[in-house]
C-alpha cells in the first residue's frame, strides 16, 4: 500500500515488477506517473490512480499483458505507448479531463472507443492496429485529426462520425485520417 502523502511516481520506478497484481493508489495524492514507471510488469491485473492524477507519461503502462482495468483520474492527455501491448485491455474509459491523444498511445485489444467531448484533438496512429474494436465513436469536438488515427483498426466494427457524407471531414482533419475496416457511421445515420 502507498502512503497517503505519495506525490509523484518516477520514471521506471516500478518496471519489471513480475509480481505486482495490483497498483491502488486512490488513496495517494500523487498527479504525476513518470515514463516506463510500471513498464513490463508482466503480472499487473488493475491499475486505481487517484482522481487528482493530472499527468502519466509515455510508456508508463507498455508491455503489461495482464492489464484488463485502468482508470486515468484527470489526466489531460494520452501520452505516446502508454498502454501499447497491453493485450487483456479491452476497454479505456478516457475521462472528459482529456483534451489531446497522441500517437500509438493504445493497445491493440480495445474493443470500444468512446472519446469524449472535451478531446478537440488526435495524433497521428493515435489508434493504428486497433483490430478488435467493435464501436468507435468521434465528438464534434474534435477539430485536428492526424493521418492514420484508425490505421488498419476496427476490421468489422463501426465507426460514428460527427458530420455527414455530404457535408464531409472537418477541414482540420487530415485526407487520410481513417484507413480503418470499420464501416462509417455519419451524423445524419447514413452509411
Amino acid at each position: 500500500k502507498a502512503p497517503d502523502t505519495l506525490k509523484s511516481i518516477g520514471a521506471a520506478s516500478f518496471a519489471n515488477c513480475k509480481n505486482l497484481l495490483k497498483i491502488d493508489l486512490s488513496k495517494t495524492q500523487v498527479t504525476y506517473i513518470g515514463q516506463y514507471a510500471f513498464s513490463y510488469c508482466k503480472n499487473l491485473k488493475e491499475a486505481i490512480l487517484p482522481e487528482n492524477l493530472t499527468g502519466l507519461d509515455s510508456f508508463a503502462f507498455w508491455h503489461c499483458e495482464k492489464m484488463e482495468k485502468v482508470n486515468l483520474g484527470r489526466i489531460t492527455s494520452v501520452r505516446p505507448y502508454c498502454f501499447q501491448y497491453c493485450t487483456n485491455l479491452k476497454n479505456i474509459e478516457i475521462p472528459d479531463s482529456v483534451t489531446y491523444i497522441t500517437e500509438r498511445s493504445c493497445c491493440s485489444s480495445l474493443e470500444k472507443l468512446i472519446i469524449p467531448s472535451s478531446v478537440t484533438s488526435i495524433n497521428f496512429e493515435a489508434f493504428a492496429s486497433c483490430e478488435k474494436i467493435q464501436e468507435i465513436r468521434i465528438p464534434s469536438s474534435v477539430t485536428t485529426m492526424s493521418s492514420n488515427v484508425f490505421s488498419q483498426s476496427a476490421k468489422g466494427g463501426k465507426m460514428y462520425v460527427p458530420f455527414t457524407k455530404e457535408e464531409g471531414k472537418p477541414s482540420g482533419w487530415s485526407s487520410d485520417w481513417n484507413k480503418s475496416g470499420a464501416t462509417i457511421i455519419y451524423a445524419d445515420e447514413t452509411t
